[in-house]
């Protein structure tokens, strides 16, 4: 047996090729003439270039559809109502049961319209005077404090400088710091410097006037009162810190700027030069 197998071997090497064969080049032509066939016998599509004008109106009418159904969507799944009222306005709303609200300038209220019946709830970031309806709680939340009433009228201040509550009829209840304080007509109650609720009583001059578009100071850094300002005319108010600290006790009204800066300037022996709706406060040394 070993002897045939050593012959085998010795007539199998004595074959010479005379050209090796590149089968992959002979797979590639075979496909090559299937697929010039298939091609062919294929009908031949057209292709169809559109014009840059159509193209741009179908990509825009799609555009807006999607916006469409984006803007429907949220209304579906957001029922709360923002309301934020910008500088030198103010607007009077009524709620779902009725209840009225009066937001000052540079203010916001937000509520659930879904879930009023439910629960009057609102949130409140500026000022905003209420007159609410009887019925269930009424609650205003802010950053600094809750008000809770049952059908009373009363005015919220809540910004940086400060957290005040003025009741003007029925009973009202303010939640701070866990501290409540229960308010009744021309009282109020302030958050001091150190957190602390301090209830006021309040005389009849004392009402809430920014709703007659008067604004009433007792002891009020400058910086305070110029910010009501500028929330009031929209207007931008630079000044020295030295002046912003000074304190001011005085009444302007909403109606007319430049009365409403002499009204304060002068007695505090400074200048207002206004540029535009930009206005720089001066001592009247430096001008």
């Amino acid at each position: 047996l070993n002897e045939r197998v050593l012959l085998a071997a010795e007539i199998v090497s004595s074959i010479q090729f005379e050209q090796t064969i590149d089968v992959t080049a002979k797979s590639d032509a075979i496909w090559n003439r299937i697929n010039a066939t298939l091609a062919i016998d294929e009908p031949q599509s057209k292709v169809v270039q559109m014009p840059r004008r159509q193209i741009f109106r179908i990509v825009t009418y799609a555009a807006a559809a999607c916006l469409a159904l984006l803007l429907v969507f949220q209304v579906f799944l957001n029922s709360n109502d923002d309301l934020y009222v910008g500088e030198a306005e103010t607007l009077a709303h009524v709620l779902p049961d009725d209840s009225k609200v009066t937001i000052n300038a540079d203010s916001k209220i937000s509520y659930d319209q879904e879930d009023w019946s439910k629960e009057r709830k609102l949130t409140l970031e500026g000022e905003a005077y209420f007159e609410v309806q009887k019925g269930q709680k009424f609650t205003v939340n802010t950053a600094k404090g809750s008000i809770t009433v049952l059908g009373t009228s009363f005015n919220v201040y809540s910004r940086a400088d400060g957290f005040r509550v003025h009741c003007t009829s029925g009973r009202v209840e303010v939640s701070s710091n866990n501290q409540k304080v229960i308010l009744t007509p021309d009282t109020q109650t302030r958050l001091s410097n150190t957190g602390e609720l301090i209830k006021d009583e309040l005389t009849p001059d004392q009402s809430v006037n920014w709703l007659d578009k008067i604004y009433r100071f007792d002891r009020i850094p400058l910086s305070v009162v110029f910010a009501s300002i500028e929330r009031q005319f929209a207007v931008d108010i630079r000044m020295d810190e030295d002046i912003a600290d000074r304190l001011y006790t005085g009444v302007y009204e909403s109606t007319d700027l430049e009365k409403a800066l002499n009204v304060i300037c002068f007695p505090m022996e400074l200048t207002p030069i206004s540029k535009g709706k930009k206005i720089i406060i001066k001592t009247d040394a430096e001008k």
